[in-house]
């Protein structure tokens, strides 16, 4: 019983943490097209370690 009262509540605490991470404006996982323009970003740097990301608006339009 209290194997399936942890469990339950790891589940919960875990989807309240993604939640309010992604409803901050952080989202736990990033696109492969946001991960691409990181790694081109950081190749051109001087120093890329030096690189941190403040935000991120990640905008999809199809074209036609």
């Amino acid at each position: 019983m209290k194997i399936k009262l942890t469990v339950a509540a790891f589940l919960v605490l875990g989807i309240a943490v993604l939640g309010y991470a992604y409803a901050r404006g952080y989202p736990p996982f990033t696109s492969q097209f946001v991960q691409t323009c990181e790694t081109a970003i950081q190749e051109r740097l001087a120093v890329p370690s030096t690189y941190q990301r403040i935000g991120l608006d990640d905008s999809r339009r199809t074209i036609t």
